[in-house]
């Protein structure tokens, strides 16, 4: 995610769920994160942006094994 100023656009929050109960708020576009055990994780983000003087929500999920 590139988030430039310069055009009225700021990366406000990023909220990380990773699915195994770990859950990081935060402004960093990249993390990483170590999964304890093995599984199935539903490991999903969702940030909001302000762009100008309006602000927009979103997120996305991703599905993880850990053999």
């Amino acid at each position: 995610m590139d988030m430039d100023s310069s055009n009225g656009t700021t990366l406000l929050q990023i909220v990380w769920y990773f699915g195994d109960g770990t859950v990081i708020t935060n402004s960093d576009t990249i993390i990483n994160h170590t999964y304890a055990n093995s599984g199935h994780y539903d490991a999903s983000m969702s940030y909001t942006v302000k762009i100008n003087n309006n602000s927009c929500s979103s997120s996305t999920t991703k599905s993880i094994n850990i053999p």
